[in-house]
């Protein structure tokens, strides 16, 4: 027997007959793994051996029939089913057909009609997996590639801002600024490798790329600002943005320096944000500030 035969577990409970399908089969050169005469025990093999094929009696005595225990088989092992029957009236044809069996066979079995429906069965099974996992490639492709446009949008508006601020700003603020745009660019570099890589590897239109981005942007959504900051830090915030100093924040807003330092130590906190330049951006990029207003 070939060690990479297709397996097959038969499921008969004529005892004769079971010997001769395994008989028939073994001389097709097929594996027979097991011989069982109850759908209760199929289930329980079919998840134990994993075979590539059950060969299924409709009428099997015993708490299941045939019919039951290969939908079990197929919802819970995705195992092709063939089904064996001397005589079945139609309500019984009709519930077999709901099962989505790959074939079936009138018994007594011919040799021929057993190797067909097997060859058939065992095609068919093996292109509906090859199509799912194609199915799954690209749809996995396609939610990677909105993935990366969306990304890189943002790191677009970013990198545009942080060369502005380079050329603008001095000293220490410049550094940081050149900084972040060495970071963007390396990030957008990276995204465009990912956009490149998917495209290449599965075919898929612009226009589906569009739609996985917005499918992403609506259930995944930058939260805005006002979810992340108080009416009274986004003032400060808009007080610091335009470069003044904390004791002119404290008289416009009427509070104290102190509250004022208390304020802005929650607002990096809660944007991440390490300094002025980072803040910047991070306004920008979550709807405070448009990027005009920054190169004011």
């Amino acid at each position: 027997m070939i060690s990479n035969a297709p397996r097959i577990l038969v499921v008969e409970d004529e005892a004769i007959v079971a010997m001769a399908l395994q008989a028939r089969l073994e001389n097709l050169g097929y594996a027979v793994v097991n011989v069982t005469a109850s759908g209760e025990e199929a289930i329980v093999h079919a998840a134990e051996l994993s075979p590539d094929l059950v060969l299924m009696d409709i009428r099997l005595a015993g708490a299941i029939d045939g019919i039951q225990a290969a939908e079990q088989i197929r919802v819970r092992y995705d195992i092709p089913v063939v089904y064996l029957t001397a005589y079945a009236d139609q309500a019984t044809l009709q519930r077999a057909k709901l099962t989505g069996p790959y074939s079936y066979l009138i018994k007594p079995v011919e040799e021929s009609a057993l190797h067909t429906a097997v060859e058939v069965a065992l095609f068919k099974h093996g292109m509906e997996r090859a199509l799912k996992r194609s199915d799954q490639l690209t749809a996995t492709g396609v939610i990677a590639a909105g993935i990366a446009h969306e990304i890189d949008i943002p790191l677009t508006s970013v990198l545009r801002t942080s060369q502005l601020l380079s050329d603008k700003l001095e000293g220490s603020l410049r550094n940081d600024a050149l900084q972040i745009l060495e970071e963007v660019q390396r990030a957008k570099s990276i995204v465009q490798g990912l956009l490149s890589l998917v495209r290449q590897q599965v075919q898929h239109s612009p226009e589906e790329e569009n739609i996985a981005a917005e499918v992403i942007s609506e259930n995944f959504p930058e939260p805005r600002y006002q979810e992340v900051l108080t009416p009274r830090q986004v003032e400060i915030v808009r007080q610091i943005l335009a470069g003044r100093p904390t004791k002119d924040i404290a008289e416009e807003l009427v509070i104290t320096t102190d509250t004022v330092a208390t304020h802005v130590g929650d607002i990096y906190k809660r944007t991440d944000c390490t300094n002025r330049v980072s803040l910047v951006l991070w306004a920008i990029n979550h709807g405070l500030v448009s990027s005009r207003e920054s190169e004011g």
